[in-house]
């Protein structure tokens, strides 16, 4: 479950960074390294943060599943 959420903060912030840095290009402003690092990081820390109580409810309700599944046999 741990390996999941921050792999899915650390994918959401990747493209949230990347969208931001885009928004800067087109306005013509530079590319900025720490504010690039900056938007990866914690978009993708509060993304993981969210999306963590849905992540352990999937993985709870394939272990009833699955515990369901045993007893019938």
């Amino acid at each position: 479950m741990n390996r999941q959420t921050i792999k899915y903060g650390f994918y959401s912030g990747i493209f949230f960074a990347i969208g931001m840095a885009l928004f800067d290009y087109f306005d013509r402003e530079g590319f900025n390294f720490w504010k690039f690092i900056f938007n990866l990081f914690f978009f993708g820390f509060f993304m993981g943060l969210v999306f963590r109580p849905t992540f352990r409810n999937k993985l709870n309700r394939e272990d009833k599943t699955e515990m369901e599944n045993n007893s019938e046999n």
